[in-house]
């Protein structure tokens, strides 16, 4: 269902939320419903979802009001066909306190925090399933990419099964890794580690705790103003910069303003982003279809900027309308993808 990030049955690292997340994006189930109901037509769940996905929170861009406005409907109904997939058992509730624990730090973590963790679905293996697999009994979903949102349930592997890595041909159970062996990869048990545990990254621990770099065992991320290595190993919502006047070590600190270093759009105070040519803070000019763009400071309203000599924010092609996957110059508006053809919406998808 959900930018970069977290509507999984197992671990998942930081690096996810730097795309775009939306309830899409974690589920790999691509594709959006109605273009223009009323608020009164969605659960407080997926409206919930809908402003998680365009407020700026764990990775999201923070949309101009206006856009927030125009798309949050079409995240809503997508919210509510995914929770409507057959095989699928996250129910609203479920999606709606895990949407809390994200806002509250839990994007912060290095493994998906518990609420986020949601129960197999129950198709069987081999079932046609909306790519990432929340209809799933194994949990994963998989196919070529021509067939992209579509694919097929994959297995599941026991402990100390032969496993895939790529996760391409099957998953280990839930509770358990795809790790390394002398003879290939096998699915061992998955044990994270609490306050004081052990550890060499933080994605040995718990939830909600990082991996200490002096200590090397698992304990709370610190506040403000601690030492840090990890960009992302500080409590919610701090981040760890080095200081903007001096350059000193990195501390602990709450996002910034206007020229504050940064590293992604989460180290400055919403609305501002990050530029990745100066690696400051700063304001963000958004464009619609057809204007200039830098894919840096200046974005496009929909769609990724062309890196072209001279780009311009691609068109924006209406659902049901004729589309060429990969076309730089052209793009299906927020939450639909190019299928078959076409712009398509959830409700037009069927894998079968």
């Amino acid at each position: 269902m959900m930018a970069d990030s977290r509507l999984t049955r197992g671990p998942m690292h930081r690096t996810f939320l730097f795309m775009r997340l939306a309830f899409c994006a974690a589920t790999g189930v691509l594709a959006c419903g109605s273009t223009a109901p009323s608020a009164g037509a969605f659960s407080p769940a997926c409206l919930h979802y809908a402003g998680y996905t365009t407020g700026g929170q764990c990775g999201n861009p923070a949309l101009p009001k206006a856009e927030v406005a125009r798309v949050t409907p079409r995240w809503a109904q997508h919210c509510e066909d995914v929770l409507a997939l057959p095989g699928s058992t996250i129910t609203a509730d479920a999606l709606d306190k895990c949407l809390t624990v994200l806002e509250a730090g839990g994007c912060w973590a290095a493994n998906t925090p518990d609420a986020c963790v949601f129960p197999s679905g129950t198709l069987t293996v081999g079932a046609a399933c909306n790519e990432r697999g929340v209809q799933c009994q194994s949990g994963a979903c998989s196919g070529p990419l021509a067939q992209q949102p579509c694919g097929a349930c994959l297995p599941s592997v026991s402990i100390g099964g032969a496993c895939d890595q790529q996760q391409a041909t099957n998953v280990c159970v839930a509770g358990s890794s795809c790790n390394a062996t002398a003879t290939g990869a096998a699915c061992a048990t998955l044990t994270l580690g609490p306050v004081g545990a052990a550890c060499s990254q933080s994605s040995d621990c718990v939830s909600g705790l990082i991996c200490n770099p002096t200590t090397l065992m698992c304990a709370a991320p610190p506040g403000a103003g601690a030492p840090c290595v990890d960009p992302f190993g500080c409590a919610y919502p701090l981040v760890c910069n080095v200081n903007p006047t001096t350059g000193s070590s990195a501390t602990c600190q709450p996002p910034g303003g206007p020229g504050t270093p940064c590293l992604t759009d989460e180290f400055c105070t919403r609305p501002l982003g990050c530029s990745m040519t100066d690696m400051t803070c700063g304001v963000v000019s958004w464009q619609a279809a057809g204007q200039p763009c830098d894919g840096d400071m200046i974005r496009c309203l929909v769609g990724a900027c062309p890196t072209t000599s001279a780009p311009v924010c691609p068109t924006v092609v209406p659902d049901g309308g004729v589309c060429t996957a990969g076309d730089d110059a052209q793009t299906c508006d927020a939450g639909s993808v190019c299928f078959a053809g076409k712009c398509a919406l959830g409700s037009s998808v069927a894998c079968q």
